[in-house]
């Protein structure tokens, strides 16, 4: 599998949310990581082999999710990452347990979330443990962003602005109502 395979199909969840986004799936190419140490039967080809299938399982599920495979080098996996942010707008990145779980890799994941916050504010970050629970991860963030969009007023009694004042939350932020 290469960096360059995409992931587009219908978000209903994220359509009717605010705007139409698209989803990143970050994680380090299989060719990033030492088999040495991993479980008997656990390789390259077949970690290959799973993030292809995981890919295929979003497509079908209707996410619209971009895959970015980065390297271990943060040189080439920040040009990598923020030459996937350049012309789109992404609500939310998936970020794989390859990148979170091995303390080797500590340091490239801590820049990751922080170039991930500082080219996209308002990125939500989620985490899978497997390739095969890469919609799970999604899917509990995108919920959770439909959610906030719908406007919700609260009656504020002892508002700065005026006693019994409604304040709307538009998106998790207040919005002013009168």
């Amino acid at each position: 599998m290469t960096g360059e395979d995409t992931v587009h199909g219908p978000t209903d969840d994220l359509d009717s949310a605010a705007g139409r986004h698209e989803d990143r799936s970050i994680g380090l190419h299989p060719s990033g990581l030492d088999y040495s140490r991993m479980p008997d039967g656990f390789d390259e080809a077949g970690l290959a082999a799973r993030i292809h299938e995981a890919n295929a399982a979003l497509r079908e599920a209707g996410f619209d999710a971009v895959p970015c495979l980065i390297d271990i080098s943060w040189d080439r996996a920040e040009a990598t990452v923020r030459e996937h942010l350049q012309g789109h707008e992404f609500g939310l990145a998936v970020i794989g347990a390859g990148l979170r779980t091995l303390p080797e890799r500590a340091l490239l994941f801590e820049r990751l979330v922080n170039l991930l916050t500082e080219a996209a504010p308002g990125i939500r970050l989620c985490f899978n443990t497997t390739p095969e629970d890469t919609i799970e991860a999604l899917r509990r963030w995108i919920q959770a962003q439909t959610r906030r969009c719908r406007l919700r007023a609260v009656r504020i009694p002892s508002h700065p602005l005026g006693k019994g004042r409604w304040v709307g939350y538009v998106h998790g932020r207040p919005a002013g109502l009168g």
